[in-house]
């Protein structure tokens, strides 16, 4: 998969955090297919997305139902002097949670190249 610029994982991430809209513009059909199966719901969308933009990246915990929200924790495991990064996603369904949760980390993983 392509890399994502991260002007376009800002956009994803404020749409999954306020679902009225889905509207993707300027992004390449496989990453439109990923994010919107991701956010419709399909965990295995969710996680072919994770594998694709974050080496290094774990689900830590996972909780919630469907009355009170979904929550999903990544974390990235410190490794000498590269501390430990973690990332969380809430939202009304465990994919979407997840998927806000891997925008984050990916948005987090780019900030830190540029630096």
């Amino acid at each position: 998969m392509a890399r994502i610029a991260a002007n376009k994982i800002a956009d994803l991430i404020k749409i999954f955090d306020h679902p009225a809209s889905f509207e993707l513009r300027g992004w390449a059909n496989d990453e439109i297919d990923l994010a919107y199966n991701a956010y419709n719901g399909s965990l295995d969308a969710a996680f072919e997305l994770q594998e694709a933009l974050l080496s290094g990246w774990y689900v830590t915990h996972a909780w919630g139902n469907d009355k009170d929200g979904w929550s999903w924790c990544l974390t990235f495991r410190a490794t000498g002097d590269d501390p430990a990064k973690y990332a969380q996603g809430k939202s009304d369904t465990p994919a979407r949670a997840w998927s806000i949760a891997i925008m984050k980390a990916y948005f987090i993983q780019i900030l830190e190249e540029k630096i």
